[in-house]
């Protein structure tokens, strides 16, 4: 395995692209990291560090939130770089067009797929990084009929 792919592992064995499911969580220093989320800030009512694996989730909701593209994760022996995206996938003109299609989207999932396709081209693990579940990203690929 190439160090710094997305399957690279970070401190104990997370690996990148498992970075913002839920309990995934590592802290190569739990003495520090403990220390830290007991300690307040100079004045201030808010602690220097939480520990409790938020930060990331907490990420990825605004960027979906916001219809942005999913941040890219990249680690290496002596760095870990996060790259977020300056353009939304539903910003304003792709609203529009969407709202152009006048086409019932009974799901945030579907506009993403929508802004996704208009752009280039939509796999189901690509629609899977924004769609809460398995079953949200693949039902809005493959609508059911009825």
């Amino acid at each position: 395995m190439k160090f710094g792919s997305p399957r690279s592992h970070l401190y104990g064995g997370v690996v990148v692209d498992e970075l913002g499911e839920e309990g995934i969580s590592s802290s190569r220093n739990a003495v520090l990291a403990s220390l830290l989320a007991d300690t307040y800030l100079p004045s201030s009512n808010e602690l220097v560090a939480e520990n409790r694996s938020s930060g990331i989730p907490a990420m990825l909701a605004v960027a979906r939130r916001r219809g942005l593209p999913r941040p890219n994760f990249r680690s290496s022996i002596s760095s870990f770089v996060v790259t977020m995206a300056r353009s939304e996938l539903l910003n304003p003109e792709v609203r529009r067009w969407i709202a152009g299609l006048h086409a019932h989207l009974p799901t945030p999932t579907h506009e993403i797929a929508l802004a996704m396709l208009r752009e280039n081209y939509l796999t189901n693990e690509m629609l899977r990084q924004w769609a809460p579940d398995r079953d949200t990203s693949t039902s809005a690929l493959w609508p059911v009929k009825t």
